[in-house]
């Protein structure tokens, strides 16, 4: 991400903070922090750790999955199914999934313009990408970008390099002004935080179980979104999952007929 997107993305957050002070509900803790331990700025665990993140980022280009989502907040805990489509940079489609299998609600966007359909207008509303855009829509204060990465438990990384930290167990943490990463001890990434610019709020913490697959690429399964401000979360839990699906260019826009609905589209 450019400094130019993240100071609009902090100016964005910044102004938006004072509203997420109403909402509460959030029942679960977070652990206990482990201590760390600063490393040497030529510690070659730091260049080794970044190098395989951007890596992975350069490899895990796409995602196509359901999955079963958990929210708890201020008003109260539910859960749906959803299709999850996400490919770098920005491109993202989320489909809630009614009980009889129609869609509830879409969000597409192919990081320029977005797209939401609200089954319960029968309406579509559509507009220019900007940093605000998830706030608005979902209450979820990441940039488009931002919620790809996670969502492909991959997330890219400021061209800054980063401080180091240990763990107690072998863990490591790479830490930017805005951000931080930390792997366990075999160098599989199992957190991520985005914080709202440097010394800010955290905005979301990403914690990463469930791996299937082989080392450090093992694709995890489980995603417990906490959004510490809002004292909220969420938890995605994937099923038919396929990386790097071949994923149309339509995909991430809504067709408009005369009558504007996404309920007449062949779904993805």
């Amino acid at each position: 991400m450019t400094r130019a997107a993240r100071r609009m993305r902090t100016l964005c957050v910044s102004a938006l903070l004072g509203t997420l002070a109403a909402l509460v509900g959030c029942t679960t803790p977070p652990p206990a922090a482990p201590a760390w331990t600063p490393l040497a700025a030529e510690d070659a665990r730091v260049a080794e750790r970044l190098a395989a993140l951007r890596a992975l980022a350069a490899e895990r280009r796409s995602l196509r999955a359901t999955a079963r989502v958990s929210i708890s907040g201020a008003a109260g805990e539910s859960f749906s199914k959803q299709l999850v489509l996400a490919e770098r940079e920005a491109k993202l489609r989320i489909e809630v999934i009614g009980v009889l299998g129609q869609r509830a609600l879409v969000l597409a966007s192919d990081g320029v313009a977005y797209d939401v359909y609200r089954a319960e207008t029968g309406k579509t509303e559509t507009g220019a990408v900007d940093a605000g855009v998830l706030w608005r829509i979902a209450r979820i204060p990441l940039l488009p970008s931002e919620a790809v990465g996670l969502l492909l438990a991959a997330p890219s990384t400021p061209a800054e390099a980063p401080r180091g930290e240990a763990g107690p167990a072998g863990e490591l943490r790479l830490a930017w002004p805005d951000r931080s990463v930390t792997f366990d001890a075999a160098g599989v990434l199992t957190e991520a935080r985005v914080l709202a610019g440097e010394g800010g709020e955290e905005l979301v913490v990403a914690r990463f179980a469930d791996l299937r697959g082989e080392g450090a690429a093992a694709f995890p399964h489980r995603i417990e979104l906490a959004f510490p401000f809002q004292k909220g979360s969420a938890l995605l839990e994937y099923r038919e999952v396929e990386l790097n699906a071949a994923l149309d260019t339509k995909w991430f826009r809504l067709v408009k007929p005369r009558v504007s609905s996404a309920a007449g589209e062949p779904r993805p």
